[in-house]
């Protein structure tokens, strides 16, 4: 009785897609580390005249910030601050390595329950048909179904 009560109440606790307050907060993560990533790229990096390299900044950022393949939005987030970091020549240190562990709490979180991904891999639920109590072979299985023993 204290094992299953237990599981149940660590099962809602840390659901793969929290929603409520958690969400909420999420939510403000993604969105802060994918602004974060946009007012540095255009602020820091002279070559972001070019498209292409604005693409690189703003496809992460808006994958972030919907929750669309939200670890990998935050891993690329990361690694391009890493790529802006070793072309200033190592300045801003802390405020790099402090963007680069809210990517990486983003990617060890997940994307909350107000994100894409929710929608698209959250909990689903499976209706499973009742089976064959005759014992007769299954129409499904051709003659491989359970039988009288």
């Amino acid at each position: 009785m204290f094992g299953a009560a237990t599981l149940k109440s660590v099962q809602r606790r840390f659901s793969m897609f929290p929603g409520g307050t958690a969400g909420a907060a999420l939510l403000l993560l993604r969105v802060s580390v994918a602004m974060t990533l946009v007012v540095d790229g255009t602020a820091n990096w002279p070559s972001v005249a070019s498209s292409w390299a604005l693409l690189v900044i703003l496809l992460p950022a808006f994958s972030l910030i919907v929750g669309l393949f939200t670890p990998y939005g935050a891993i690329a987030c990361g690694l391009i601050q890493l790529a802006f970091f070793v072309e200033s020549g190592g300045s801003h240190c802390f405020h790099i390595a402090m963007f680069f562990l809210n990517c990486v709490t983003v990617a060890l979180l997940g994307p909350g329950a107000y994100s894409v991904d929710a929608r698209m891999f959250g909990l689903q639920l499976l209706i499973i048909p009742p089976g064959n109590q005759t014992g007769a072979p299954s129409r499904r299985f051709k003659g491989r179904g359970p039988r009288n023993s």
